[in-house]
């Protein structure tokens, strides 16, 4: 006999199948993408609800178990098990249940960077995104914060740009939409172009902070060119304050944005570009700042 765990497990296993084939009388149409599977299996024994919402009412684990049968020792629990609770409530449709699962699994690191380098071939803006993440982190881990979803956000805040550069942000955010991202990663990611390309002011110490090092990776990179090292590893934040005040330097650094982005955050601006700095150290072999040490 399997135990109540299993069972849970084999519940909400019987509700993807569901979505799969979408809904109880529906055809074959996959309702989830392969990388929505991955990131379900990839968290499966973790934060799953144990109700779900459908039209207003809710259909929980025990309704579920206690539907399941056994043939030959094998859970049966696609059509056995949720047509007599949907006829019974008259649930005709279960997309939403999508929502709420997915709510619930959040977008990998290896799934950020399969999107990055689906709709980017520049080896600069690859770089870029991953010069982005790793100050991401950084910044994360000394507030305490999640570093995987600060990491993963990062990943993709360009995601668009190659592209489709006339449409940056909202193009990102249709493509993010289309493969079911939480909407506060997508918030996330449209709320760096504040100002610029969106309306979408930063909130969460995560969008201030992306926000502000976006542009600020871009500064600390090309300053590293020029150094004899050509390396962020013995770079000091002196050294991006003199070039800081040359404007015709990195002239595409838009150093106004970085100034408000410490404003918000309620940071000095050598503090952020500290962090920056330390963070960018832990990629430097995969963005071409090892340099020469």
């Amino acid at each position: 006999m399997q135990s109540s765990i299993d069972m849970r497990k084999c519940a909400f296993l019987s509700i993807l199948i569901l979505l799969l084939t979408a809904g109880c009388e529906s055809g074959n149409k996959s309702s989830l993408t392969e990388a929505e599977l991955d990131r379900i299996a990839a968290e499966w024994k973790s934060d799953l609800p144990d109700m779900l919402v459908v039209a207003g009412e809710t259909i929980t684990c025990d309704e579920i178990i206690a539907t399941t049968t056994e043939r030959d020792g094998v859970v049966v629990s696609l059509k056995e098990s949720f047509k007599p609770i949907a006829r019974a409530r008259g649930f005709e449709d279960f997309h939403c249940i999508r929502e709420q699962i997915m709510a619930k699994v959040k977008p990998s690191r290896e799934e950020a960077l399969s999107l990055l380098k689906e709709y980017n071939k520049s080896e600069g803006l690859i770089k870029h995104a991953l010069a982005v993440e790793a100050a991401m982190r950084y910044a994360a881990r000394k507030r305490g914060e999640n570093e995987e979803k600060w990491g993963v956000i990062a990943l993709v805040h360009d995601l668009d740009y190659e592209q489709f550069p006339d449409q940056h942000c909202r193009k990102t955010e249709e493509i993010l939409r289309s493969h079911n991202w939480p909407e506060e990663y997508i918030r996330a990611v449209l709320s760096h172009g504040w100002g610029i390309c969106t309306d979408v002011e930063p909130q969460s110490e995560l969008e201030k902070t992306l926000y502000a090092v976006d542009e600020l990776t871009g500064l600390i990179v090309a300053t590293a060119l020029v150094r004899p090292s050509k390396s962020v590893m013995d770079m000091k934040v002196k050294s991006v304050r003199k070039k800081w005040k040359d404007k015709s330097f990195a002239a595409g650094v838009n150093r106004d944005i970085i100034e408000k982005g410490a404003d918000i955050l309620g940071v000095e601006l050598s503090e952020l570009i500290d962090d920056a700095i330390m963070g960018m150290r832990e990629v430097a072999e995969e963005i071409g700042l090892k340099g020469e040490l």
